[in-house]
């Protein structure tokens, strides 16, 4: 925590600390005593009893943020979380532009202080997790406990029967997450979240590597400058193109097999 708290400082950006969907009492014991001075940006929790646990154990740490796993669709669960988080994060591909905007603009009418809403812009969602390592069932072993270092881990996904793969990942403590088969990519609609009122966006790149995630928050980046500077279509121009494009051959790289959008 304190290495990746110094190369944030480094870098001139905030460390958010991301607890796990499930955090049971044994993981809310230990987290509680770890020292968080230097977790700049706060505590993300994915439910309920996770925020709650946050606050009581660190009362004085700046900010708690909602994270997707609470499944926020409309203003009035946002400003009930909001009593806790100073944000929220939603994910476009289970709400429209057009729910985003009526979203926003309830939180933002009002006298009330309401959580930042955040979109995620990128990335595959994750669908499922499971205390029992599905991968030891299926192949003999747990990663985690194989001895294997992570460059050397076999790659794993589910098929379904429209042949779509979707990616199965162990954590440190042996669960397993299942990754949608498509990739969250709206890098030439980013004028439509903008003009719902988003100000706050995320790229999840926890299952890729470093490359892949400085390739595609570059890409973005450009996409934002275009998008300012005006003069082009988000949908359907040349330049948007070429970066969806980028975007596009990155997600079939990051080391693990094409994932296509």
């Amino acid at each position: 925590m304190a290495q990746a708290a110094a190369l944030c400082h480094e870098a001139g950006a905030d460390l958010i600390w991301k607890w796990p969907r499930i955090t049971r009492q044994e993981f809310l014991d230990k987290a509680c005593r770890i020292p968080v001075q230097g977790i700049s940006g706060g505590v993300m929790g994915e439910n309920i009893s996770a925020l709650a646990a946050a606050r009581r154990a660190f009362p004085d740490l700046p900010p708690l943020r909602g994270g997707s796993g609470l499944n926020i669709f409309n203003s009035q669960a946002a400003r009930i979380f909001g009593r806790d988080c100073v944000s929220v994060t939603l994910s476009p591909p289970e709400l429209s532009f057009d729910a985003i905007g009526t979203l926003v603009f309830r939180l933002t009418a009002g006298v009330e202080t309401d959580p930042i809403p955040e979109c995620i812009i990128h990335g595959p969602a994750e669908l499922a997790v499971s205390e029992d390592c599905i991968i030891a069932t299926a192949h003999g072993r747990c990663l985690q406990c194989g001895g294997d270092t992570p460059g050397d881990r076999p790659w794993f996904g589910i098929q379904d029967v429209k042949k779509h793969i979707f990616p199965v990942t162990v954590d440190a403590e042996c669960r397993t997450h299942v990754w949608n088969s498509r990739e969250t990519c709206i890098i030439d609609h980013l004028d439509l979240l903008v003009n719902a009122g988003i100000r706050h966006v995320a790229i999840d790149c926890r299952i890729r590597n470093g490359r892949y995630a400085e390739s595609v928050v570059r890409a973005y980046q450009d996409a934002f400058a275009l998008l300012i500077a005006g003069g082009e279509s988000m949908k359907g121009g040349r330049k948007i193109q070429a970066l969806k494009d980028r975007v596009h051959q990155r997600a079939s790289g990051g080391g693990l097999p094409p994932v296509t959008s």
